[in-house]
């Protein structure tokens, strides 16, 4: 799963390199997605057939959680308008997320193991 989240992350960061900002917003997402479900099954939480999405959020833990579940579920917003809406994404939506966006990322592969 830690290539699957390194990959997401250098092909996002690729794409919103590039102006394809739609396409940074799914993978981004994913990367964090994918960093949080590494962390939960390691920890052998409950991951749930359907729902995976929703079901993680309520496990984000730990001296940043407020600040962490408001990234995850701004990213899936995000995320979601950029899959599925007919508008497209501004650039600076996932600017603003950038930082957190690593921070993210980081606090969880550590408390993985990585």
């Amino acid at each position: 799963m830690l290539n699957k989240v390194d990959e997401n992350l250098k092909i996002g960061q690729y794409c919103l390199e590039n102006g394809s900002i739609n396409a940074a917003a799914n993978r981004l997402y994913y990367a964090v997605f994918q960093t949080l479900l590494m962390w939960a099954t390691k920890e052998g939480k409950h991951i749930p057939e359907t729902g995976k999405h929703r079901a993680l959020i309520k496990y984000i833990e730990g001296p940043k959680s407020i600040y962490f579940k408001k990234i995850f579920k701004r990213l899936m917003q995000i995320r979601e308008t950029a899959d599925y809406e007919i508008e497209s994404i501004e650039k600076s939506k996932l600017d603003e997320l950038k930082d957190g966006l690593d921070d993210f990322v980081n606090y969880y592969k550590k408390k993985a193991g990585y």
